[in-house]
């Protein structure tokens, strides 16, 4: 499914504990749309749940962007 979507897949591991399929994955929103529509529609699955990650590297930049940002920011009746 993941190769229909043109989703790269890293992993994929079974959590036998809680019974759940996680899966390491590189896609958009547009794609987990798609991913999410299919799953379900299948009736196996009771709910689906996305985390997106991001590396250390973009991390700093956003977060340096959020600083610079948070300066010119007026809070509403300020």
């Amino acid at each position: 499914m993941f190769k229909s979507l043109v989703i790269k897949t890293h992993r994929i591991h079974f959590s036998f504990f809680a019974g759940d399929i996680i899966c390491i994955i590189e896609s958009n929103t547009e794609q987990m749309a798609q991913l999410g529509a299919i799953t379900m529609a299948s009736g196996a699955f009771q709910s689906i749940a996305s985390e997106e990650l991001m590396s250390t590297a973009p991390m700093n930049l956003t977060m340096t962007k959020a600083v610079k940002a948070v300066g010119k920011y007026k809070a509403p009746n300020a």
